[in-house]
């Protein structure tokens, strides 16, 4: 019975031996995991593009041959829609003014002329007139002679024929003052598109006359104004993302100074270029924007923008079965399938497969397998 003790405590090594072993087992292995939480996602796509302007003017002279005697405008200047950007040597088109101007002096002397002339006419036809009714009545009695009355109705004739004539002369001299007028209404038109004004508000961006040059409408336009200064940035997109894009969206740029730019797409083209498969839009500038036509632009179309369940890109599994993710619970892997929608920068929207909170593998890879024990690392705790 002494020995009983001893006996007892080498029945309980093994037991001890054996809880010690469990308790210095390898540890499964840590996994960083996110919480599938909500936030806004924003949906872009990228374009580069080049500066130009929204409407382009090109302001030729309306009168050709004529020297440029003044240019009072330079590149970058803002005008306003009439104001004088040139003048025209303008002594010809005076001279053509004034004969014009004498002209009409001349047919307004002859209108008087020929009424006066009508008037002179009409009192001789009415004394003619009244002799010849005397000569009838006297021709009637016996009293005149067939002579007389002939001489008589010769007259009458005669003067009817003068005030025809006359009215004749006035119509033709009237004609004539509504050729000469128009004549000077051409003249006086063309002497005031010597000068050379805005069509509408905007910048001048480029200037083509030169000082005693002629002027010329089939030559290069005087003048190039970018109407109201309005710019547009003329911007490629791969062809497919080019059916996300809608009139309207906005757009987030950059300037080449690195400063930041906003903007709306105003037109989509209806094609894209067979060779270089890209499509061009047209955004237009924030009226703010410190850009110049020509400057190159870079930035994102704002296509998509909610609030959504989101996870990391990363966490996204590829196969020939479709997308999916793994998730953990009770410390297991468990792999699930899942739908995605947007994707902003390294976050994906899942549409379906899983709920908020969901624990998910940060970056998910072959080395996981469906059942795997694992220790979640959330946030940098376990």
């Amino acid at each position: 019975m002494k020995y009983l003790p001893f006996v007892l405590v080498l029945a309980t090594l093994p037991v001890a031996a054996q809880e010690a072993k469990v308790e210095a087992g390898p540890k499964p292995p840590a996994v960083s995991a996110v919480l599938a939480a909500r936030q806004t996602l924003t949906e872009r796509v990228s374009v580069t593009g080049t500066v130009v302007p929204r409407e382009e003017i090109l302001v030729a002279p309306e009168v050709d041959g004529l020297r440029i005697a003044e240019i009072l405008v330079e590149e970058g200047d803002r005008v306003t829609k009439g104001q004088v950007l040139a003048r025209l040597s303008r002594e010809t088109l005076a001279t053509q003014v004034a004969q014009s101007d004498g002209a009409r002096s001349r047919a307004v002397a002859a209108i008087a002329q020929s009424r006066s002339q009508i008037a002179e006419a009409d009192a001789a036809l009415t004394e003619a007139n009244a002799a010849l009714k005397r000569a009838q009545a006297l021709r009637t009695t016996g009293a005149g002679s067939q002579e007389q009355l002939d001489q008589r109705t010769a007259a009458a004739r005669t003067a009817s024929a003068r005030l025809a004539s006359a009215r004749d002369g006035l119509r033709a001299s009237e004609a004539s003052l509504t050729e000469i007028d128009a004549q000077g209404r051409e003249q006086r038109i063309r002497f005031g598109q010597a000068e050379v004004k805005a069509p509408a508000d905007g910048i001048i961006s480029r200037r083509n006359a030169k000082l005693g040059g002629l002027a010329s409408s089939a030559a290069d336009p005087m003048f190039s104004i970018i109407e109201n200064g309005a710019l547009d940035l003329a911007a490629e997109v791969p062809e497919q993302r080019y059916a996300r894009l809608a009139i309207g969206q906005k757009a987030e740029l950059t300037l080449p100074d690195g400063s930041a730019a906003t903007g709306t797409i105003r037109l989509i083209a209806p094609r894209v270029d067979p060779v270089t498969r890209l499509g061009l839009v047209r955004i237009a500038l924030a009226s703010e924007t410190k850009a110049a036509s020509g400057n190159f632009m870079r930035g994102a179309i704002i296509t998509n923008q909610r609030e959504t369940l989101a996870i990391p890109a990363s966490a996204v599994l590829f196969t020939n079965g479709g997308k999916s993710i793994q998730i953990i619970e009770n410390d297991r892997i468990v792999t699930k399938p899942i739908v995605t929608g947007l994707v902003d920068g390294a976050s994906i929207e899942v549409q379906e497969g899983i709920a908020a909170g969901a624990a998910v593998v940060a970056r998910s890879g072959s080395f996981l397998r469906q059942g795997d024990v694992v220790r979640p690392v959330i946030g940098g705790k376990e």
